[in-house]
């Protein structure tokens, strides 16, 4: 009896040492593409696959919507940063996701890793507002990457770029 009340004390005091040692963090995807109005498949897939990064490494993750750049982006970054802070988050990562297109996507255009010129972060502090660090990522087209696949293994690559700088935060 003692060693099963010891084991689920154990393993309780674990699982609350690891949440409160976790990051918690929002992720906004800012699409600057002007000629598309609406956020397109391709910034959705690099949003997911980030959060999806950072809820496999333990982190406690959180969306803001994905928008498009425009005009309104300082109300919009105010906007997601005080919905961070309500939402008991430490920090809120924007990624600005550049697109190499002349052309506006349709739904049934390919996910190509090409379409993606590059991708701008910043991670903020949810209390301060502050920019903490920044970063830039470019993909690299190899042979058999420029699909679906590509984008998300890219975007994997942005988000230990982001998780290298959390680490730089703290």
């Amino acid at each position: 009896m003692k060693k099963r009340l010891l084991a689920v004390f154990l393993l309780v005091s674990a699982l609350t040492l690891s949440t409160a040692m976790a990051n918690s963090l929002s992720i906004q995807v800012i699409q600057d593409y002007g000629i598309q109005k609406e956020p397109c498949s391709i910034s959705y897939l690099v949003e997911q696959s980030v959060i999806d990064f950072f809820f496999e490494s333990g982190a406690i993750v959180s969306n803001c919507p994905v928008r498009v750049f425009g005009s309104d982006d300082t109300v919009a970054l105010k906007q997601a940063l005080h919905d961070t802070l309500e939402g008991g988050m430490d920090f809120l990562v924007t990624l600005t996701v550049h697109f190499a297109l002349d052309r506006e996507l349709s739904d049934s255009d390919p996910m190509l890793l090409q379409y993606i010129k590059k991708v701008d972060w910043t991670i903020y502090s949810s209390v301060s507002g502050r920019a903490l660090v920044s970063g830039t990522g470019k993909p690299n087209l190899t042979n058999g990457n420029n699909n679906e696949q590509g984008i998300v293994g890219f975007s994997s690559l942005l988000a230990s770029q982001i998780s290298a700088g959390l680490k730089k935060t703290r």
